[in-house]
């Protein structure tokens, strides 16, 4: 068995990739682990899809940042934040919990 790749996926529209990625890998098709997903977009219709799959999502806004190069910086950095929590979380809950 292959051991999934763990993924946090970039998104901001209407969340048909997203829904097609999320598929192939709850079918078995697709060795990945889907973390979160974020994007640049709070409505964008893909957090939804996200959300009622249980997959955690953030909503980030470029306009909220001087800059896109201060943009990319918080949304990579939330990424690289989320695979840390979401990876303590899966190898113990009660830990991960105690730390916060």
């Amino acid at each position: 068995m292959v051991t999934p790749l763990p993924i946090v996926v970039l998104a901001s529209g209407r969340g048909g990739t997203f829904a097609a990625l999320n598929a192939a890998q709850r079918s078995g098709r697709l060795a990945v682990d889907i973390r979160a997903l974020l994007s640049d977009r709070r409505t964008a219709p893909v957090l939804e899809i996200a959300e009622s799959a249980g997959i955690a999502t953030v909503a980030l806004r470029p306009r909220d940042f001087p800059d896109r190069v201060q943009f990319d910086r918080a949304l990579f950095a939330r990424a690289a934040a989320l695979m840390r929590v979401i990876q303590s979380l899966r190898k113990s809950p009660l830990r991960a919990l105690r730390s916060r």
